[in-house]
């Protein structure tokens, strides 16, 4: 994840595509890639923990890669925002919230469509995440 306090964005890859979550035993899914859709990167707010009371930023780009869905948010002045910074640079990770998913057939875990309803910093999310930041330039 890469953190900047003072452009006050977060960058990072939001779900990795054709990874299973890792939820639990029951609730297991994987995304293919392209399958997340979203109207504008601004339409997506950034929360804290998948909670529509806590928005804390909004999404300013988003791109799909081979590895995974990659997201760049602006996050809020204020208390909130600068909690969700810190959150961030602490360790916490993306997660996304999504509806309208559509299946594979004969694969309930693989997602081929889904619509993209907002993105949050947690402190457990339910796909690994690899380790290192990711390239911000690109």
């Amino acid at each position: 994840m890469d953190v900047d306090q003072i452009r006050r964005t977060i960058f990072d890859r939001a779900v990795p595509y054709g990874v299973l979550s890792d939820v639990s035993a029951l609730n297991r899914y994987r995304f293919d890639v392209g399958a997340l859709q979203w109207d504008s990167p601004r339409t997506v707010p950034l929360l804290l923990e998948h909670n529509q009371a806590l928005r804390v930023g909004w999404g300013v780009h988003f791109v799909h890669r081979p590895d995974g869905l990659y997201t760049r948010f602006n996050v809020a002045s204020g208390p909130r925002g600068d909690l969700a910074l810190a959150r961030a640079a602490a360790g916490h990770r993306l997660s996304i919230g999504w509806e309208n998913a559509r299946y594979a057939d004969g694969d309930h875990l693989r997602c081929i469509y889904a619509e993209l309803t907002e993105i949050s910093l947690v402190a457990t999310p339910a796909f690994p995440h690899r380790e290192g930041a990711p390239d911000a330039r690109e």
